[in-house]
């Protein structure tokens, strides 16, 4: 996309330095890009179009290892400026499968950590769809060169993350903040078969579908048990 070209990423920075969050902002201003090719991709191979798939399937990994490979770059600048967040013992039956809650020092520090989890998630799904597609068809598939432990961390720690999101202070911000996160981490345990984490982060989207409709409505909004019931 246009928000992913040097016209927009690079000129306006020649004068002024980009801080951490517009370092990953430009890596995920990849993604949609990556994502319409992945597609593209996929539609290819189940037309059975083999050869017209090739040149773009290329392309796709090349992108993925560059986009994922970015996004691990930035994860070390994010551990050196404090970013990471840290975890804490969170036991509540209603937390279940997850026994501890990531804290953050503000939002900007949740949203940046949010972002960069899910950014390695879609990434991942773009390589698995066609990967599928491959399969559907006969081929063998080629797989990604990534390390799935930090796929399924990436995934936990948006869940972890949910609580932070939910605090009476972050208001409908930390709603949004977390749904679409929430969807990618649920859409990720789905392809791994995780059925219980997968339902866990369905109840919270819809629960919180639920909260952002009665704040916008006026009506009385949900107390703190009923929130962390689904959380």
């Amino acid at each position: 996309t246009f928000l992913a070209s040097d016209d927009w990423c690079q000129l306006p920075w020649a004068t002024f330095p980009k801080d951490d969050a517009h370092i990953l902002i430009d890596t995920l201003l990849r993604i949609p890009g990556l994502l319409f090719l992945s597609n593209n991709t996929a539609r290819k191979l189940r037309e059975g179009n083999e050869a017209g798939a090739a040149e773009d399937e290329q392309q796709l990994h090349r992108a993925c290892q560059d986009i994922d490979m970015a996004l691990c770059e930035w994860h070390d600048i994010a551990r050196k400026s404090g970013y990471l967040g840290k975890l804490r013992d969170f036991t509540d039956a209603h937390h279940l499968p997850f026994s501890d809650i990531m804290e953050f020092r503000d939002v900007m520090q949740a949203q940046m950590m949010l972002f960069y989890w899910t950014g390695r998630l879609l990434v991942h799904d773009a390589a698995q769809r066609v990967e599928q597609a491959r399969f559907a068809i006969g081929l063998e598939a080629r797989k990604l060169q990534c390390d799935g432990r930090t796929l399924g961390d990436a995934a936990d720690n948006i869940c972890r993350s949910v609580a932070y999101c939910q605090k009476e202070s972050n208001g409908m911000l930390g709603m949004q903040l977390s749904t679409l996160p929430l969807r990618t981490a649920e859409h990720f345990y789905q392809s791994t078969g995780e059925v219980e984490k997968a339902l866990w982060c369905r109840r919270c989207v819809l629960m919180k579908a639920k909260d952002s409709f009665l704040l916008v409505s006026g009506a009385p909004a949900p107390s703190r048990n009923d929130t962390r019931e689904v959380s």
